[in-house]
């Protein structure tokens, strides 16, 4: 489940914010609308909070072809691991989109099995 943008208290504030500024277009003919400063400090917040969100959630997917590049695993594995489970991702539309905590555990584990393998081929030849 994904966490939500704004607490309620800011998404409360938000709203308010927009109504103020709705009520205000209506009433004004000019091209101008006032907000009290408290209002537009709490609105700038608001807008800060939102724009980090959206750079932190862009960061967080991959493309399969990132994935690929990144794992050396082809892009039609990395589909098919995403189908079966083995990878967290979700699809946008026709596209796919990889949790990268997902690949970045997956990479782990590939290593960590990697290191074991080889460390049972070295005691079994004698190599140090």
């Amino acid at each position: 489940m994904s966490k939500p943008l704004l607490k309620e208290s800011d998404h409360k504030n938000l709203l308010k914010i927009q109504s103020h500024l709705d009520s205000t277009s209506l009433k004004s003919n000019s091209n101008v609308i006032e907000l009290p400063i408290k209002e537009a400090k709490k609105l700038s917040s608001l807008i800060s909070k939102l724009l980090e969100h959206q750079t932190n959630s862009e960061e967080e997917y991959l493309t399969p072809n990132i994935a690929s590049k990144m794992t050396g695993v082809s892009r039609p594995v990395i589909i098919e691991m995403l189908k079966n489970n083995a990878l967290i991702g979700h699809k946008v539309g026709t596209h796919w989109k990889i949790q990268k905590k997902s690949l970045v555990n997956y990479m782990n584990q590939r290593d960590r099995a990697l290191r074991s393998v080889l460390a049972m081929d070295e005691d079994e030849f004698g190599l140090d």
